[in-house]
């Protein structure tokens, strides 16, 4: 039906790391049908929001959330960190006592 993987580039001789992304396969009847490139950060400031919409949440409590139907590996704290200050300046997410909540 589809799949998503995560692509990193972790060489980057002669330019800029382009950082990571997450690559979405859709199949038509066993024939490659499309293939989506999205920014890492993006995908993941989505399944930030989400996670916080019902109600604001610390740091550790939003990478519990993200990884309890993670298989392997998982989101770490500090990506999640990175996407909630790129939100903040976006006026996407705001902070009050260290619980990030949606703007």
């Amino acid at each position: 039906d589809g799949e998503t993987v995560q692509l990193v580039s972790r060489k980057a001789n002669n330019y800029d790391h382009l950082g990571r992304f997450v690559v979405t396969t859709t199949w038509f009847e066993g024939r490659l049908g499309e293939v989506d490139l999205t920014p890492y950060s993006v995908v993941l400031a989505d399944r930030i929001a989400e996670t916080i919409a019902p109600d604001p949440l610390t740091v550790a409590e939003i990478v519990d959330r993200l990884n309890a139907d993670e298989d392997e590996g998982g989101v770490k704290a500090g990506s999640v960190r990175t996407a909630l200050r790129r939100g903040l300046k976006a006026n996407r997410f705001t902070i009050a006592d260290d619980r990030w909540g949606l703007s």
